[in-house]
């Protein structure tokens, strides 16, 4: 493991939301903009709803997750899933996430 540490920082810049929320609204940027995920497969679920899991590292460990989504007004919320299934490791391809 390599012992370096990427620092993020937030800008505030001035766009409308005409623009932003298309790039919000689709969750497989999380992909792009979240340092800890690596990799995200999104379920649409109908519209404006659905769920993603996310694979990734948080301080060098691996983590993973499942979150359902509601696009909104605002962009999106999401919160964890009430069911995470099991993988059969690192991974064996068992699961959707790790095949890709």
């Amino acid at each position: 493991m390599t012992r370096c540490m990427t620092a993020v920082e937030a800008l505030e810049l001035p766009c409308s939301r005409s623009v932003v929320l298309p790039f919000i609204w689709d969750i497989q940027n999380i992909e792009r903009c979240e340092v800890k995920a690596d990799r995200v497969l999104v379920r649409p679920a109908g519209t404006g709803r659905g769920s993603y899991d996310v694979r990734g590292r948080f301080a060098g460990f691996p983590w993973k997750g499942r979150f359902e989504y509601e696009l909104d007004d605002r962009g999106f919320h999401s919160r964890t899933a009430s069911y995470v299934p099991i993988c059969a490791g690192a991974c064996g391809a068992s699961c959707a996430i790790c095949a890709r």
